[in-house]
């Protein structure tokens, strides 16, 4: 169970990191990329949330595993994460990440109810 509170101060920190440098989007699509490696292979939270490995062989997998290409913030992030045991909570940290990114952006989510359909 995600603690909302933690969730949320790591995501603003995150994201006020990547503003600072300018690499917002970036962040948040490498992250997004990240979530969804997680999601995709159930043995890395596994293997991240073992309390019998060491933090420094999850720094070592972290960086094996993950794309090469992602931003060293985001790879740094997955760290700090592990370090300080809140690895379970990414995707929650992620999703509050993008609904910073979307208010940031102006980006705003709508229903449209209409009686014929609309064309795209």
């Amino acid at each position: 169970m995600a603690d909302n509170t933690a969730v949320v101060r790591y995501a603003r920190a995150l994201f006020k990191i990547a503003e600072e440098a300018g690499n917002l989007e970036t962040v948040e699509k490498d992250l997004t990329r990240a979530c969804a490696l997680v999601s995709k292979h159930p043995e890395i939270p596994h293997l991240l949330l073992n309390s019998t490995i060491s933090k420094s062989e999850k720094a070592d997998f972290i960086e094996k595993v993950f794309p090469p290409d992602l931003l060293r913030v985001v790879l740094e992030f997955l760290k700090v994460l592990i370090k300080k045991k809140r690895f379970e909570e990414i995707s929650a940290i992620q999703s509050e990440f993008r609904k910073l990114y979307e208010q940031k952006r102006g980006i705003q989510h709508v229903i449209a109810i209409t009686a014929v359909p609309l064309s795209s």
